[in-house]
Order: structure tokens, then sequence, then C-alpha cells
């Protein structure tokens, strides 16, 4: 794995930051400060980063430039005050689609963020707004038309209109996955959750999936981006965040663990597991199982490879400005590096694009 050294000390500064490390194994240079800031803004850390900065001893922070110190803190003060706008969103939409009779459940972001520590839970790096709406593609696209708009539908949501300062994906499914007879396994057990999730309320009275869902749909969310976007640390400390969160008893491990499997998602789950100790120090009573080294080095040199979203995957960049077909291949032919590892949604994954694509079409 390229610059493992460095990945070391900036998995340090994210060990500190959630207080499992008191302090550096080593004092970080001034070149060493620029990557730990390079690393932490391609991995969406940023404020969590700056809080270990914060923890530190002051002798250990002495190479620190101050330009650079001053561009982290604003950043993290942006990241603060976009979270709390972040959270008013997520309830006044909430209490809009009840108003036109539509209930509504928030997917990751502010409902994940309200999980971490208090120290912690306002500088997670916010996106858009993903809720699940009740009632499935018929209920979007009625509230679609509510709302006059268009509806532009992917695979799991469309995309609409709601402020003009925060992007929200009304999901008429939470997730899915490419083998056809795993997702039909997979929509009919999110079915039979569905009535729960809708009821589950956080301790700010936002609705929010249940720990038992959360388990397992955070794992296919992370999973899935393994063969899109990419994988980041911030999604991977949202995972850590669940499993710390709450006292999981072995009953729960075992369900989710066979639920996992009934959906071909055990050797990712022990891989990630193998991340979040190399990373986050996860300690082996929380895992959800043994961890598997094989596969979480596969998964971590992605991560550090990719960065958030895939954003800084320098593999892709013969994708920009490519036409649609070009794209289609390439994204394609990179998935396929992922077939020595998950093979049977590896060589579902150009079937299920080209089927996505026509369904797309219809829906027009």
């Amino acid at each position: 794995m390229s610059n493992m050294p460095s990945n070391l000390l900036f998995f340090e500064l994210v060990q500190i930051a959630i207080g499992k490390k008191e302090r550096f194994s080593k004092q970080p240079s001034k070149s060493d400060w620029q990557m730990l800031y390079d690393i932490a803004r391609k991995q969406a850390l940023i404020g969590i980063c700056f809080h270990g900065i914060k923890r530190l001893p002051q002798e250990q922070t002495t190479n620190m430039p101050l330009p650079l110190k001053m561009q982290w803190l604003a950043l993290t003060a942006s990241i603060q005050k976009r979270n709390e706008i972040m959270n008013r969103r997520c309830f006044q939409l909430q209490k809009r689609l009840e108003d036109v009779g539509y209930s509504g459940c928030i997917l990751k972001g502010q409902g994940i963020a309200a999980i971490y520590t208090e120290s912690l839970s306002n500088l997670r790096q916010s996106g858009d707004i993903d809720i699940w709406v009740k009632g499935g593609l018929d209920s979007i696209i009625a509230l679609a038309k509510k709302l006059n708009q268009r509806t532009i539908l992917t695979e799991q949501h469309a995309d609409l209109r709601f402020f003009e300062d925060a992007e929200v994906e009304a999901h008429f499914i939470p997730t899915m996955l490419k083998n056809p007879l795993v997702n039909k396994r997979l929509q009919r057990w999110i079915k039979q959750q569905e009535y729960a999730q809708f009821a589950n309320h956080n301790r700010d009275e936002l609705c929010v999936p249940t720990l038992q869902f959360n388990l397992v749909y955070l794992m296919i969310h992370t999973y899935r981006h393994i063969f899109g976007e990419g994988i980041g640390l911030r999604q991977v400390m949202d995972y850590y965040m669940l499993l710390c969160s709450h006292s999981i008893d072995e009953k729960l491990k075992a369900n989710t663990i066979r639920c996992l499997q009934s959906f071909n998602l055990h050797k990712f789950a022990a891989g990630l597991m193998w991340v979040l100790k190399e990373v986050f120090q996860l300690s082996n009573e929380s895992m959800l199982c043994p961890p598997n080294k094989k596969h979480g080095q596969f998964i971590l040199n992605e991560i550090m490879i990719a960065g958030n979203m895939g954003h800084y995957d320098k593999r892709l960049i013969a994708m920009q400005n490519a036409s649609k077909l070009k794209r289609f291949c390439l994204i394609n032919i990179h998935t396929f590096r992922l077939l020595k590892y998950y093979p049977a949604e590896t060589l579902f994954a150009p079937i299920i694009r080209m089927w996505v694509w026509i369904w797309r079409k219809k829906q027009v």
C-alpha cells in the first residue's frame, strides 16, 4: 500500500480525535501537517481531524504552519454552520411531507450524525438529504406532481427541490443490489422492516432507521459505493459510530451477520471490520464478526486511493468529458477489478446498469 507511513500518521490523528490515543507516536513535521490536511480533506474528515488537533498536547502542534491552521479552523467552522442548517432542513422536510400526506424516514446523513459523540456530531461533513418516502415509486411520482416538479429518477430515488441550500434525494427504496436473486431477497427484507422504520424516532424526534436496520443498510450502502463512486473514510466512520453508539448484544450480532450472509455481504463485512480495527482501533468485542485481513487491505487501499465519493480516484479521470457510451464501458472495466473479491455482484453490474438505463428511459 502506497505511502503507508503517511497513512499511519493520519490514522493516529483520527484515533486522537475519537479518544483512542492522546498524542502522535512521532512529532509531525511541517510537511506532515500539510499531508494530514490533504488526506483529511480527501476523506471528508476535516472537522473530525481538527477536533483531534485541539486534543493534542501543545508541544506536538508547534510545527503546524499558522496559515494552514487558520484554513483548517475556517473549514471546520463552516462545517459546523452547515450542520446547523442541515439539521433544520431535515425537520422542515419531514414536516412538509407530513403536511401533504406523506411519511419520510431520514437515511444516513444527519440521522447518523446524531449518534456521533456530542463533541463530534456537528463536525461530521454533511452531504445532501436522503429521505425514504413511504409508499414506493407511485408515492414519489405523486409527490413530484404535488410539488409541480419533473420526476428525474434513478433506480432508487428522485431528486426533488425543497430548499435552495440543500439537495434532497427522495427514495422510493432505501437501497438495492445488482445480483437480481439477492436483490429480491433484500427488497423482501426491507418490506418486512418498513413499518418499524417509519415508526422510529431519535431523541430529537427525527424519524430515522432503527439500529437493526442501519447495521444492514449502512453496510450495503458502503458496499455499493465500492462498485460506484468509491468509499471514503467518512462512510466507514459512520459505521464505527453505529457500532459504538449502542450496546449490541450477541443475538443482534448473529441476526445481522445471518442477514448479511443472505445478501452475500459476509466477506465484505469481515473486511470492513479489519478496516475499523486498523483505522479506528475498534475492539474485538464491538465487531460484528472476526476481521478478514485480505478483504480489509483491499477495501482500505480503495479508500485511500479514491477518497470521499471517489472524487480523487485518478483511475476514473478518463471518464471526464467522455461520451455516455465510453463512460459506460469505462465504469464496467473499472468494476471488473472487484471480480476476485465479489464475483456475482461484479458480473451482474453491467447488465443491471443497462437495465436501469432502459427503465429510466421508459419513465420519462
